[in-house]
């Protein structure tokens, strides 16, 4: 007969955590909104294999999805926007326009630690 308080785990509690994980919950908060303590969701992520690959690949989608962002945002881009103007007729006026985002130096700096910590990190 096993010991212990019965487990509060649901097979379930994989697919949330999956997505959970995709919009770059961390740990403390996953251990949070599963009312359980950070010790108990690193038990689950050790005990249950399904729970462990869930959290890992929701990761990895969160992970491939920031760092070309990153890099977007790091060097600049362009992108199609459109102004509606209202008017007091039947269709409104639309112009169609291409805004630029300048790079952002800090997230360039950053983006470099990331990617090469031992060529980029900060000396004192």
């Amino acid at each position: 007969m096993p010991r212990g308080r019965p487990t509060r785990y649901d097979p379930a509690f994989a697919r949330r955590a999956r997505l959970l994980c995709r919009l770059g919950t961390t740990n403390a908060d996953l251990a949070r909104l599963f009312a359980v303590s950070v010790p108990t969701l690193y038990r689950w992520l050790d005990r249950y294999p399904e729970f462990g690959l869930a959290v890992a690949m929701g990761r990895g989608d969160y992970e491939g999805s920031v760092e070309p962002g990153m890099f977007k945002r790091a060097t600049g881009y362009e992108y199609r926007a459109e102004k509606i103007f209202e008017r007091n007729s039947a269709r409104p006026l639309t112009a169609d326009y291409t805004c630029r985002q300048v790079g952002d130096p800090r997230v360039a700096f950053r983006w470099l630690r990331n990617r090469q910590p031992e060529k980029w990190r900060i000396r004192d």
